[in-house]
């Protein structure tokens, strides 16, 4: 019933995952489905169900009040009738082990013939694909493959570094080789002789951001350690600290914050306005953990910032933290993306005095909706922070939905946010805003990863990256750039090369991988026909 996984983008792509994905994650474990048994003596016998056979009327307001509690009410049409036996069973298994005892559980297999009869044979699903016209945007293709490893790769994270005076780098987590490279770009020949170095060796790093964390002028990195691959409770998860210790670029790592659940996002701003650095932390966790954390840098002990940490939302699940000031009441805020069940997009509004107003931007009615995914963006261009938003996480349940999509949260000026359906894509786990055809208003690039299992489904008719363009009115014409290969987790956008153009990198996330299977995909951008 639930989404158990961050992209990464935890993604948390993802998404949501990995997510746990942009994922997350987006957002933000990965490539793992977790069966959970229910722990008590009770039982439901396997048997097809005669739907004629049972009222699921009668049951409804325990069903409601039980299921829906401190989460949307399951929709029954999203999940085919077989799943809903191992769905319910899960649900519970949850609420028992949440310790709480404070609703009526009604009869575990009367509320799987409740869903189980109002549920579709399967789930009906959208066109997977599309036929194209002819390109309007040409790409040239290339690929890197990462030094021989034990590992397959496990592409959590992407970012693109400008350098001013310098080649441009591209920063990547890996968290399943278990480190955080660099790719850099030879400066006379961008395209060619890319090469990738070490900076640390981190078991599983979610996310990679640059900062000047102790203001020297010189460019650190923090990091979101999740401290497993696979999903589960703990207090492994920490936020590094990446010192640039000289000219060299050689790091010393520093443990801001420990103890933690799975950390799917770091990210540092001055919050309080006292002229230094604070963090706001995602910290996904699983079942039992996983909060919103701000770190508030109280002091430097030997060239060291000090920090208290204070719980700012209870709820698990986080996979990304974007900051911008959403109000342009001046004071920095940040908005959360959500999985698990809470399936919801949340600004932290700063009132000034070190507290957060919360205001839900968006919240799906379905508490398995897959969340993988999102970046702030004035995608409009009407002056205020939209939010783009991808749901295609399927590693909880393994089930295609037709709602997996591309959406658009516009501002209006109030909440929640307008709700906008740029594409449908199944698996879509993360989405980000360029100006592809460079003609004054953004478009998105999206990418979407699913299991092997579900693209056998799909019968390999399925777009894995798109190009959305927006035409007059926000009206989008897509363009696939990439058709049935969706082992992308990760992506990122920009000039890579300097020519004017933008291009796309593609990060693996790929558990079957062979010694040839490349760790990225380029794609250079180059003058529309």
């Amino acid at each position: 019933m639930f989404k158990l996984l961050p992209l990464p983008t935890c993604l948390v792509t993802p998404p949501t995952w990995p997510k746990c994905h942009e994922t997350v994650f987006v957002l933000l474990g990965l490539l793992v489905i977790c069966q959970f048994g229910c722990k008590k003596s009770e039982t439901v016998e396997r048997t097809p169900i005669q739907v004629a056979d049972f009222n699921a009327e009668s049951i409804r307001p325990k069903v409601v009040a039980f299921c829906g509690d401190c989460h949307g009410m399951p929709d029954p049409t999203s999940f085919p009738r077989r799943a809903w036996y191992d769905e319910v069973q899960q649900g519970y298994s949850f609420y028992w082990d949440s310790g709480r005892k404070d609703l009526a559980a009604p009869p575990l297999g009367e509320v799987v013939s409740f869903f189980q009869s109002q549920a579709p044979e399967e789930i009906a699903r959208r066109p997977t694909h599309q036929e194209h016209p002819t390109k309007l945007f040409d790409m040239e293709y290339s690929q890197a493959v990462f030094p021989p490893s034990l590992s397959f790769p496990g592409v959590s994270y992407i970012r693109w570094q400008p350098q001013s005076g310098k080649a441009p780098t591209i920063l990547f987590c890996d968290m399943a080789v278990g480190n955080l490279r660099r790719i850099e770009f030879s400066q006379e020949s961008p395209r060619h002789g890319l090469q990738t170095t070490l900076m640390s060796n981190i078991p599983h790093p979610a996310h990679v951001e640059p900062c000047d964390l102790d203001a020297d002028g010189i460019t650190d990195y923090l990091v979101a350690e999740l401290g497993s691959f696979l999903p589960e409770d703990h207090e492994r998860g920490k936020v590094l600290w990446l010192r640039t210790s000289s000219e060299f670029a050689t790091f010393e790592t520093h443990v801001l914050a420990e103890g933690l659940g799975r950390v799917a996002d770091a990210r540092p701003a001055d919050f309080d306005g006292d002229g230094d650095l604070d963090i706001v932390v995602g910290e996904f966790g699983w079942r039992k953990s996983g909060r919103v954390l701000m770190l508030d840098q109280v002091e430097v002990k030997n060239g060291i910032p000090k920090f208290d940490l204070r719980v700012l939302d209870p709820r698990h699940g986080a996979i990304h933290t974007e900051i911008s000031d959403i109000d342009n009441d001046g004071w920095l805020d940040f908005v959360t993306l959500f999985g698990q069940e809470h399936e919801s997009v949340v600004a932290f509004l700063n009132q000034g005095n070190g507290e957060f107003e919360i205001e839900t931007i968006f919240a799906a009615q379905d508490p398995s909706f897959g969340s993988s995914g999102i970046q702030l963006v004035d995608w409009d261009g009407d002056g205020d922070q939209d939010v783009l938003h991808t749901n295609g996480d399927t590693l909880d349940s393994r089930h295609l939905k037709s709602s997996h999509a591309v959406r658009w949260l516009e501002n209006q000026g109030t909440f929640p946010f307008t709700e906008h359906v740029l594409a449908y894509l199944p698996g879509a786990m993360r989405a980000l805003a360029t100006d592809m055809d460079r003609d004054g208003d953004l478009d998105v690039v999206a990418t979407a990863f699913m299991p092997g299992i579900l693209q056998k489904q799909l019968e390999g008719q399925f777009d894995s990256l798109v190009w959305l363009e927006q035409t007059s009115e926000h009206n989008i014409v897509r363009h696939c750039i990439e058709h049935s290969l969706p082992g992308h987790m990760a992506m990122e956008v920009g000039d890579f090369d300097g020519d004017g153009n933008i291009d796309i990198i593609t990060g693996s996330f790929d558990k079957g991988a062979d010694s040839t299977t490349p760790w990225f995909k380029i794609w250079w951008g180059n003058d529309a026909n």
